[in-house]
């Protein structure tokens, strides 16, 4: 479970890190 855990966080942080660049490209459209 902690492993898991941890991948999730730093998952999320991945993610939230790519629709943080890739979102405003997609609004400015």
């Amino acid at each position: 479970g902690g492993l898991l855990l941890t991948w999730d966080e730093e998952g999320n942080r991945y993610i939230n890190s790519i629709a943080g660049a890739v979102i405003p490209v997609f609004t400015r459209l």
